[in-house]
């Protein structure tokens, strides 16, 4: 059965009770199922009003649930509550904000991302209230209602699922056997360094920078925004009136980028909206990810794309407050670090919970390219490898045996 919001007075709930409006702050709703004690667990809310509190509870009733003791949340005046008062923590949210929360009950805590900016850990003290279950709590008054959508099922997030974490709305996990020994996949997360070596010119080393038009002024070609130094960049002012304007970059072959960091220092000079897009002919764009009132800083953002593309361009369509050009100073982009098959030592329903992939598509990559087995990090044996093929679509596989 997937997981939605539960009923309670006062609860009003729609979108197949995903999407909760509490009128007053003597209202709060939490998941339904039976709640979690051990894993690592990911879910999203999307704030649709100016006030929210976002986080986990023991309790199993509603009320004000976030001005009690037995609760752990990200308020949006920048603050955590873990009982009747709050600390400072994190930047404010609302309206149109994505708040994801990244239980880890084995290590007993708590973090937050807003709009897939991490937080930070906000709470270490998670186990100390036994089963939780995602909450969403009113704090904003006692005639100021507060709407918020709840995403548990991958399929719905608007970020990349945290490598180690399941879904919250995991209906089954899937192991790989083959005679019997089961394998799980495993993934040491996001490259650290950025997928676009670094440039010298427009088309040197490899690959094609993209700009809209030429730039000018004290900055000159759009390279300058790949080529590792934080001092230089890309910067337009030419018919400044006219928007979009972007700049990117053509890998020599396709690849996923999952997450994208941009360098926007300048203080005046920025973009305000914009949209980070996929393309593998340079003509017809995916909008993979999109920023509305945006502003200067390092900032990084994680993606919600699983599909390969040859082009991908920041496109700009609206500046700051003021701003005569848009300045970008280094525009990088990440990839996934690849996946392996792990041997499990069991095959229990534990196992399955906390090592199963969610999705069968997560094994493609394994399936279609030769591997070694590896169990931790050693080699199961010189030049014992596998190679297996599995179309998909037309029907659903809940464990696969390799023979």
């Amino acid at each position: 059965m997937s997981i939605s919001w539960r009923s309670f007075t006062g609860v009003s709930l729609s979108n197949n009770d995903l999407t909760a409006t509490l009128p007053t702050h003597l209202q709060s709703t939490i998941a339904t199922g039976n709640g979690v004690s051990s894993g690592k667990w990911y879910w999203e809310v999307l704030v649709q009003s100016a006030g929210a509190i976002v986080g986990v509870t023991s309790t199993t009733v509603g009320g004000q649930i976030w001005n009690t003791a037995n609760h752990r949340g990200y308020f949006n005046g920048a603050a955590k509550w873990g009982g009747t008062s709050g600390t400072s923590y994190g930047a404010t949210f609302g309206l149109g904000d994505v708040i994801s929360v990244l239980l880890d009950m084995d290590a007993g805590t708590i973090e937050f991302w807003k709009n897939g900016v991490t937080q930070g850990i906000a709470f270490d003290n998670i186990k100390f209230l036994g089963t939780v279950y995602p909450f969403y709590g009113n704090p904003t008054g006692t005639s100021v209602p507060s709407t918020a959508t709840a995403r548990f099922d991958r399929k719905d997030f608007s970020y990349v699922l945290p490598q180690g974490y399941s879904h919250y709305d995991i209906k089954h996990k899937i192991l790989l056997s083959s005679g019997d020994k089961f394998y799980s996949l495993l993934n040491d997360g996001i490259q650290e360094t950025t997928s676009i070596p670094k440039m010298t010119s427009n088309t040197t080393p490899e690959g094609e920078v993209l700009v809209s038009n030429a730039p000018n002024g004290s900055f000159t070609i759009g390279w300058e925004s790949f080529d590792g130094i934080l001092t230089s960049g890309w910067g337009n002012n030419t018919l400044v009136t006219t928007m979009p304007k972007w700049i990117g970059y053509k890998f020599t072959k396709p690849k996923v980028i999952v997450k994208y960091r941009l360098y926007v220092t300048n203080t005046t000079y920025y973009p305000r909206n914009y949209e980070f897009q996929g393309s593998n002919d340079g003509v017809n764009y995916d909008t993979l990810h999109s920023i509305v009132g945006g502003a200067s800083g390092v900032l990084d953002y994680i993606i919600p794309n699983r599909k390969s593309y040859t082009h991908y361009r920041l496109y700009i369509t609206s500046l700051s407050s003021g701003a005569t050009l848009p300045v970008v100073m280094e525009l990088q982009m990440f990839e996934m670090k690849p996946s392996y098959l792990v041997q499990m030592e069991s095959a229990t329903e534990k196992d399955f919970l906390n090592r199963g992939a969610g999705d069968i598509n997560d094994f493609n990559q394994i399936l279609k390219t030769k591997k070694n087995f590896k169990k931790g990090n050693t080699v199961l044996g010189s030049g014992k490898t596998f190679e297996h093929t599995i179309d998909m679509s037309k029907r659903r596989v809940d464990k696969i045996t390799l023979g």
